[in-house]
């Protein structure tokens, strides 16, 4: 019952934009040729939504998704400050009250850190999900 706030006030924000653009890439997606072609064909409606529509509905969905959860997990120190929680928000909040700088200086590169795993994790994600994105180096 203590989880219900912190969480309610964390995934509010992030749900209604998520939900949103997840509406609006599987309507592009559901208008397109091949989609059409799929149902025209007699695939059942379930595997033409599941396989062919939401798998290339996804990409912009991963973006978003990788954007919104570095957000929420440096949001999380700001809920862990409110709701007394103890945490990274405590412990960035107590260094910068006591001037200790070198905590300060290590949630930041953790949190700057967390930015670029989570962005090279999208970007394999997009490479599962769309076999034409192709990962090269």
């Amino acid at each position: 019952r203590f989880l219900l706030m912190p969480a309610f006030a964390l995934g509010w924000y992030f749900a209604g934009s998520m939900l949103r653009l997840t509406r609006s890439s599987m309507l592009e997606v559901l208008g397109s040729d091949y989609v059409k072609l799929a149902r025209f064909k007699g695939t059942p409606e379930w595997v033409v939504i599941a396989k062919h529509a939401f798998r290339n509905a996804m990409i912009p969905i991963i973006t978003l998704a990788g954007l919104q959860l570095v957000l929420m997990i440096n949001v999380a120190v700001v809920v862990e400050v409110i709701f007394s929680w103890p945490g990274v928000g405590r412990l960035l909040m107590e260094g910068l009250l006591s001037r200790d700088f070198p905590v300060v200086q290590g949630v930041v590169l953790l949190a700057g850190s967390m930015i670029v795993v989570v962005n090279l994790l999208v970007d394999v994600l997009y490479a599962y999900v769309d076999p034409r994105i192709r990962l090269t180096g």
